[in-house]
């Protein structure tokens, strides 16, 4: 079933972005490289690397939506429980948040 692209990119908005610094980026290139179009980003996740991380988000992404009311006072309070981390890292971000773990590196 193919869902309208907006689905997709609010999905990226409110979870992936929002997980750990250059994960959607990675999360990409990984199924661009191994996977098929069809292959959904969460299936490259894994119970070492990520899944208990989503679910914990899930559950902050859920409950905020059971609060309130209107998509912009939702958007506002996620924005201060999970701030979208920018694509490339900046200036003064540490460096050990943007290289690969160990277990990423081996599983390639």
């Amino acid at each position: 079933m193919k869902l309208p692209l907006y689905f997709g990119q609010l999905t990226n908005n409110l979870i992936y972005r929002r997980l750990a610094p250059g994960l959607l980026k990675k999360l990409k290139d990984r199924k661009r490289e191994r996977g098929s179009p069809s292959n959904k980003l969460h299936s490259w996740l894994s119970e070492d690397v990520g899944f208990r991380e989503v679910l914990l988000h899930l559950g902050i992404v859920v409950g905020l939506m059971k609060v309130n009311t209107t998509y912009d006072v939702f958007e506002k309070q996620l924005d201060e429980a999970a701030p979208i981390y920018p694509d490339s890292p900046g200036l003064f971000d540490d460096p050990k948040d943007w290289e690969e773990s160990e277990e990423v590196a081996e599983s390639k």
